[in-house]
């Protein structure tokens, strides 16, 4: 029985193999809780290595630092994403489903809402000031909105809660991410840096198995408040790793003014692409539906379940059921995907949430969006749209530094607009917003599989698999 998972594979194929030398049978068991184990190791991991590192290989030491940073700003997303749903009946009065998801529309807009705003300005900022600099203040920022939403909570102020979701949208939900990504971005070792984002994603996973955990636990047995003075905590750290890993502002006027010239043009070249048919296609017709269909277990899902009767510590616990889940299929999700290809995986996922959520017609129940909830998160195609859209670019004769990063933008702006559609459909009614919701996105799909009929001549594309 081991008390804890090995750090890597060779680590535990060595300490399994030491059972079963008699006849060659054995059971090996290893008892933890994954996500707080993983999570805490990797980062004390990336600590040694970054305090050992900056002794010999300097411009490599920052890099270490940088899965750490971004598990801390991913942990403070998902509080706004999932921990938040466990706040709201706070402001409401007569707890019905239409007041709560009204409530929750315009909570999840003014945080998109932040990051509409902050995007275009973000890139400029950073050039003029630097990056050490905007990274400490937008963490001290995060740390006032979290303390803004507790005199919110403990005011049942919902106007101040709102403005303080528009703060943490632009601070955590933009421009955190930008000078973390920065980090990355920054080290020249090309294979080193593609390992750190491979990193990233993994403590990311676990990191939000954690929130998501011990949000249930505290919404069920405790006050909610806790969570976000947990988060003031971390936010402390933040400014630590902001001030440690992010380079400071050592350029000249010179040098401001031609990076600012050089985002403009890439600005001016990206807008170019995306009024393109092909880039407009994607947006309309590929991305909106996704953005969507997250929409049900952001916003329909949560609602329908606490509307059931359902306490947060077992939605919190479906929720982590789906990531799991979708961490240990994802290699057979992606086999399949990659037989079917890019565009008619799309069409094969969209269509089957959306016709999934039309059935509430025949079955409205709870076990029905149980399981439409764990298919979004298993099925997740977010590694199809990314392939897709990159071989778009390439096709388009553009250049992917240009064109990529700047889909945020579209994205922040979709769920934007996605809250008070969203909160039409469940005005409608309950079981509505799910057929609704199902209609939009079967119709947005049909029109992306007559629109991608001509890929079946193209080139083989990029593996899903092949590419970490």
């Amino acid at each position: 029985i081991l008390s804890s998972i090995p750090p890597t594979q060779s680590n535990y194929a060595q300490r399994a193999g030491r059972g079963g030398r008699k006849d060659g049978n054995a059971l090996t068991i290893a008892v933890l809780f994954s996500a707080m184990a993983v999570l805490f190791s990797s980062i004390a991991k990336d600590l040694r290595k970054y305090w050992v590192s900056r002794r010999q290989q300097y411009q490599f030491a920052n890099g270490f630092l940088f899965p750490s940073f971004y598990a801390l700003i991913g942990w403070f997303k998902d509080i706004d994403k999932y921990v938040m749903v466990f706040v709201i009946p706070c402001f409401a009065t007569s707890h019905s489903f239409t007041e709560l998801a009204t409530i929750t529309a315009n909570v999840l807009m003014c945080y998109s809402l932040g990051s509409v705003l902050s995007t275009p300005i973000t890139k400029f900022v950073c050039i003029r000031y630097g990056n050490k600099t905007v990274g400490i203040v937008a963490s001290l920022l995060s740390m006032l909105a979290y303390g803004m939403m507790i005199v919110a909570i403990q005011t049942t102020q919902l106007y101040l809660f709102c403005a303080a979701k528009v703060i943490s949208g632009a601070t955590v939900g933009n421009v955190l991410s930008v000078v973390c990504n920065s980090v990355a971005t920054s080290v020249e070792d090309k294979p080193l840096r593609t390992r750190l984002f491979v990193r990233k994603k993994e403590v990311a996973n676990s990191s939000a198995l954690l929130t998501i955990l011990l949000g249930g636990y505290i919404a069920q047995y405790m006050n909610p408040i806790a969570i976000y003075v947990f988060a003031i905590v971390l936010s402390a750290l933040l400014i630590v790793l902001s001030f440690v890993s992010l380079s400071g502002a050592v350029k000249s006027k010179e040098q401001v003014q031609n990076q600012n010239s050089q985002s403009l043009r890439q600005m001016a070249t990206s807008l170019k692409f995306f009024t393109k048919r092909d880039a407009l296609a994607f947006c309309f017709l590929v991305l909106l539906p996704s953005i969507l269909l997250f929409g049900y277990h952001d916003f329909i899902f949560p609602l329908y379940s606490s509307n059931c009767g359902m306490s947060p510590l077992l939605l919190s616990n479906i929720m982590v059921i789906g990531m799991t889940l979708n961490l240990l299929f994802r290699n057979v999700v992606n086999d399949f995907y990659d037989k079917l290809g890019t565009a008619k995986s799309i069409v094969f996922y969209s269509m089957l949430i959306s016709v999934s959520l039309l059935l509430f017609v025949v079955s409205p129940n709870i076990i029905w969006a149980v399981v439409i909830c764990i298919m979004i998160f298993v099925l997740k195609i977010n590694a199809c749209e990314d392939v897709y859209f990159t071989d778009l670019i390439d096709r388009m004769g553009y250049k992917q530094q240009d064109v990529y990063t700047d889909t945020l933008i579209v994205e922040n702006v979709f769920r934007t607009v996605r809250m008070p559609f969203m909160n039409f459909l469940v005005a409608l009614g309950r079981n509505f917003a799910c057929v609704g919701l199902g209609l939009v996105c079967a119709a947005l799909t049909a029109g992306f599989a007559l629109f991608s009929r001509k890929e079946d001549a193209l080139p083989q594309q990029k593996s899903l698999t092949e590419n970490p």
